[in-house]
């Protein structure tokens, strides 16, 4: 059985080239220009997609530190005005 499958994968491949030859919209070199002009607008929409992505991260990361220092600065703030009522209430009971 093994004998037979390669002649047919030799037969399939020369079948599928030659039908990729017929249905070929364009000749190989226009084919690659096509390509290659493809490739370097894909390449530009990365570059301009991932100059968007940094500007969003920093502007993320710094609202990210302004929220962390408002926290930060309420925590701190409510910490010290629950010591003064603890201190308060236990300067009450001594």
């Amino acid at each position: 059985m093994a004998d037979n499958r390669l002649p047919c994968f030799v037969i399939g491949l020369g079948v599928g080239a030659a039908l990729g030859l017929l249905a070929a919209p364009s000749r190989g070199s226009k084919t690659r220009g096509d390509l290659r002009r493809a490739a370097e607008r894909g390449r530009e929409f990365v570059t301009r997609g991932s100059a968007d992505l940094r500007k969003c991260a920093e502007v993320a990361v710094e609202r990210g530190r302004e929220t962390v220092q408002e926290q930060r600065a309420n925590l701190d703030s409510a910490y010290r005005a629950g010591m003064d009522a603890y201190r308060r209430a236990a300067g009450e009971h001594w």
